[in-house]
């Protein structure tokens, strides 16, 4: 049966669609920020971040897709437990307050910390100002929003070795940092629009010539060439020196995206812990965004990873993902923790027991041994209350009825957090019952006995 047009074609998109959900978690997004998991060191020093988009280029073409990213990964990093992020948008990017905020980063950063540098925007390349730096003697620079031709607007941008430096600067104070470029560096290539796609924008901007360059590059003498002179850096750029990043659709997500910056946050999130013991190598890293990336931009995308040469990406760790336990406290425990309810109240349920119906009794639990609880007098060194049967039985009915109470609290679980008991109403009759057939028992032996006895004197 011949199938309709593009029937084929459709498959092949879902089934790639339902792949990249699988792999980042599209069907459940921030799964696991809810679940209670944040990021951490692996040093246990602090983690930190500075994160730039811009969209709002004033002359040159903008952008669609920047600021989103930035604000992604800023959501991403404080839902997991982040606190010292500072985030950069559109006119809040001029060049004195990216220098201001890298330079107060340094200034906070303390032996072992984590460092997020990311970046998200237009990037081009100018000839290199250190020669030899540069495999092609061509420099990256990230665009601010001010930049134009103009000696003025000449210094509305960031070299790529401005960035080695602050780099440094993190790493000689005992930081680890990870580097995330989410812009265009393909040398030649100006933006155009992708055939494959009906809306397509590259951050890239065409080659230029600074006629009067007024920047005055921040650096010192023991900046490092390239990347490679680094110790404890590891490079995410959306793609080579060759290519152009393009913003993407993202399924479920409006208006266009960085694919890096996208699955950047999803492994921040927790997608990069690919064999999900809690920690996620360098390589973890690498590998899981250059997936996402290649699935989501259809396979016109591949990113570019780099390690410093003394690390190991198979077993360094990038960060660790950590679940906290959150502790919830109902009114009846608020209760109990202040003055009126100090007073011998049950631990986890105030002065006053709740039965698995919700209703408060001052009824001492059989189960806990009265108010204070078994559990809370072992822990206290004391020895258990002993089972007694109330209703008065044979002994052997009290050792059923001690066990048969013992097999109801554990069914309960102790009733130390509030949680559901048998009911009260049902451990009475039960123990009624008991001691009505403790009670016909003795009496069968009474009469037993009798019978006997006068068969003897008879």
């Amino acid at each position: 049966m011949r199938m309709p047009r593009g029937f084929y074609c459709g498959i092949r998109q879902l089934c790639a669609t339902i792949g990249l959900a699988a792999l980042i978690g599209l069907i459940t997004p921030h799964a696991y920020a809810a679940g209670g998991l944040s990021i951490s060191n692996p040093d246990g020093a602090a983690v930190r971040a500075l994160v730039i988009g811009i969209d709002d280029y004033q002359h040159v073409r903008k952008l669609k897709g920047a600021v989103a990213d930035a604000t992604d990964i800023v959501t991403s990093l404080k839902n997991m437990g982040v606190g010292d992020v500072v985030v950069l948008t559109n006119a809040q990017a001029d060049r004195a307050s990216v220098l201001r905020e890298i330079s107060a980063l340094v200034e906070r950063t303390k032996n072992n910390d984590l460092i997020f540098l990311s970046i998200a925007g237009h990037g081009t390349q100018e000839p290199e100002r250190v020669k030899g730096s540069e495999p092609d003697g061509m420099e990256n620079v990230f665009l601010l929003p001010g930049f134009e031709t103009t000696p003025t607007g000449s210094v509305e941008r960031v070299l790529g070795s401005e960035f080695n430096h602050f780099i440094r600067q993190f790493e000689l104070r005992g930081a680890r940092v990870i580097f995330v470029a989410d812009t265009c560096h393909g040398g030649g290539m100006v933006r155009d629009i992708d055939p494959r796609a009906a809306e397509m924008s590259f951050r890239q901007v065409p080659r230029y010539t600074l006629l009067v360059d007024e920047l005055k590059p921040v650096s010192d003498s023991n900046d490092p060439k390239s990347e490679l002179d680094l110790d404890h850096t590891a490079f995410l750029a959306a793609v080579d020196r060759y290519t152009k990043a393009p913003e993407v659709r993202i399924p479920g997500i409006d208006g266009l995206r960085g694919a890096l910056s996208y699955a950047v946050a999803r492994a921040v999130e927790g997608s990069a812990d690919i064999n999900h013991d809690g920690k996620v190598t360098l390589k973890e890293l690498f590998s899981n965004v250059r997936q996402v990336v290649y699935q989501l931009s259809d396979q016109r995308q591949n990113i570019v990873t780099i390690s410093s040469p003394p690390q190991t990406p198979d077993t360094d760790v990038a960060f660790e993902l950590t679940r906290g336990v959150v502790l919830i406290q109902g009114p009846a425990a608020r209760a109990a923790s202040g003055p009126a309810g100090s007073g011998g109240g049950r631990r986890g349920t105030g002065a006053r027991a709740t039965g698995c119906h919700g209703q408060g009794t001052n009824h001492s639990d059989p189960c806990r041994g009265g108010d204070q609880g078994t559990s809370d007098r072992r822990r206290a060194g004391a020895s258990p209350p002993r089972c007694t049967n109330p209703a008065g039985g044979a002994r052997r009915q009290d050792k059923l009825f001690c066990k048969r109470e013992a097999k109801g609290c554990s069914r309960a679980g102790g009733s130390t957090d509030g949680q559901s008991r048998p009911d009260l109403g049902s451990r009475v009759a039960r123990r009624d019952r008991v001691g009505r057939r403790g009670r016909l028992r003795d009496r069968r032996c009474e009469l037993a006995d009798g019978s006997r006895s006068d068969s003897g004197n008879s």
